[in-house]
């Protein structure tokens, strides 16, 4: 039984992308540490846990999907290693979001980028990629939410570092920035609010 459960862990290893988000699936040993025997290693196990949490979620299987990731994250938190630490919470706010919990998601999705926002400077490349799939995310959410000053505010920052960084999910993920300002100003005329033109121009239909 564990061997077919790694097999299919095995061969569902590419990355999973849900709208403009993405899940951290940590690489997965020839040799997994449960076929190796013995106790496992702390980073083994929050490893496991995410790959876990990643494959319940393509089942359906939700709130499978959120336990595993919430205790994948209470170890990766005790580890201090923070880029994973975001990465689970943005995960977390996907299979919230997917499993109707809005205020849940939304709330991993502030702390996905709140736990890295001392970070933005760093040369660390995966706190830098991870913060950007954070931004991500908030625009995602910020759309849903119809809040589009919010989301043009995180999409800025994560076309900033999209264009720092060679990771071509966060390329796909930071959409276009003038399309979005397009589709605001289309949708705030047909309500007749104001639109920033740039240079502190507003007109309103």
């Amino acid at each position: 039984m564990t061997t077919n459960v790694f097999g299919a862990l095995r061969a569902t290893r590419a990355t999973r992308l849900h709208g403009p988000v993405r899940i951290r699936r940590p690489p997965i040993s020839s040799q997994s540490p449960l076929e190796r025997g013995g106790p496992l290693a702390a980073d083994d196990e929050a490893g496991l846990l995410e790959s876990l949490a990643a494959e319940f979620y393509l089942i359906d299987r939700l709130d499978d999907a959120i336990d595993a990731c919430a205790r994948a994250l209470r170890i990766r938190r005790e580890q201090g290693a923070m880029a994973a630490v975001s990465a689970d919470h943005h995960a977390l706010a996907v299979y919230e979001w997917s499993n109707a919990n809005r205020t849940l998601a939304e709330d991993h999705t502030a702390r996905a980028v709140a736990v890295l926002s001392d970070d933005a400077t760093t040369a660390d490349a995966e706190k830098i990629v991870q913060l950007g799939h954070g931004f991500a995310m908030q625009v995602f959410m910020a759309l849903h939410a119809s809040d589009l000053d919010r989301a043009d505010t995180a999409l800025v920052r994560a076309v900033e570092i999209a264009e720092r960084v060679e990771d071509p999910a966060l390329r796909a993920g930071a959409f276009d920035r003038e399309l979005l300002r397009g589709t605001a100003k289309r949708s705030r005329r047909s309500r007749g609010d104001p639109v920033d033109l740039g240079g502190g121009t507003q007109i309103r239909r």
